[in-house]
């Protein structure tokens, strides 16, 4: 396949009977998902103070609005007010924050192009989205990896840990983790010369042959336990988020907004 033919491989491998349950199974996380995020919403409103100058009088669409508008804010964007706390702790959550925004807008990006025909990510526009989506996979990975071992295992003695500040953690590596597994099996089965274009998922596909042989048999089999497993860590990864604690990447930009307001009038308590 040349770089004109390179194009994006959905469901490789994978039966209809499976991808019926993965369509139901993926409706059931969403749903989940979105009946969390609006009882949050639901939780703020009905919490508000009167005054209060960010929420008072607003409608959940408005809230909504203000989540992905402030989510691209200065103070946001760069995760300053942690950046004042730990310069450790802004670093891994800029680089989380954002390699995570990049997969979960590729993974958007994708399902769209496969499933309305789009028919645009191909040749060297695949192989571009191809690379970035490798590279901030694997920052999101190392990242993750860091602040796990920075909350676990080289803890500073102010971090006080509860299993569900390493639980989201944990689902966010594993979700990556097994994401590049799938890529390299499938790379290991049909390598492509635009290889170098995933990197990671090409680094991936010669350790799983050194370790589990070349028999290809064997690798596709695999390679469907490795997709079940990662599509069930991240639905469980999505679906956790709005009842954990790290439902602030959502609620950060209220909150920012808030200690913005009081910073600049604070004879005026501004709640959320």
């Amino acid at each position: 396949m040349g770089v004109e033919e390179a194009g994006r491989v959905v469901f490789w491998g994978i039966s209809w009977n499976v991808l019926i349950a993965f369509y139901f199974l993926a409706a059931v996380s969403v749903a989940i998902f979105a009946y969390g995020f609006w009882s949050r919403i639901s939780l703020w409103m009905r919490g508000v103070d009167e005054d209060s100058e960010i929420l008072s009088g607003t409608t959940r669409a408005t809230i909504f609005k203000m989540m992905l508008r402030d989510f691209f804010s200065s103070d946001c964007f760069t995760a300053k007010r942690v950046f004042q706390r730990s310069k450790a702790r802004g670093v891994m959550l800029v680089l989380i924050m954002w390699s995570f925004v990049i997969l979960f807008l590729g993974t958007v990006l994708v399902t769209l192009h496969h499933e309305f025909r789009l028919g645009f990510l191909k040749g060297v526009t695949y192989l571009v989205f191809s690379f970035t989506m490798d590279v901030a996979g694997l920052v999101l990975l190392i990242s993750s990896a860091g602040a796990l071992l920075r909350r676990y295992v080289f803890k500073p003695e102010r971090i006080i840990s509860y299993m569900e500040d390493g639980t989201i953690l944990v689902l966010l590596f594993l979700t990556v983790f097994m994401g590049f597994t799938v890529e390299g099996l499938r790379l290991a089965v049909m390598p492509s010369p635009n290889m170098d274009w995933s990197p990671v998922g090409a680094f991936f596909a010669i350790v799983l042959k050194a370790l589990l042989g070349s028999n290809p048999e064997a690798l596709i089999n695999l390679h469907l336990l490795a997709w079940l497993a990662h599509f069930l860590v991240a639905s469980a990864f999505l679906a956790f988020i709005p009842y954990s604690k790290q439902f602030h990447m959502f609620a950060a930009q209220i909150t920012t907004k808030a200690a913005a307001m009081r910073m600049h009038n604070p004879k005026k308590e501004v709640g959320v």
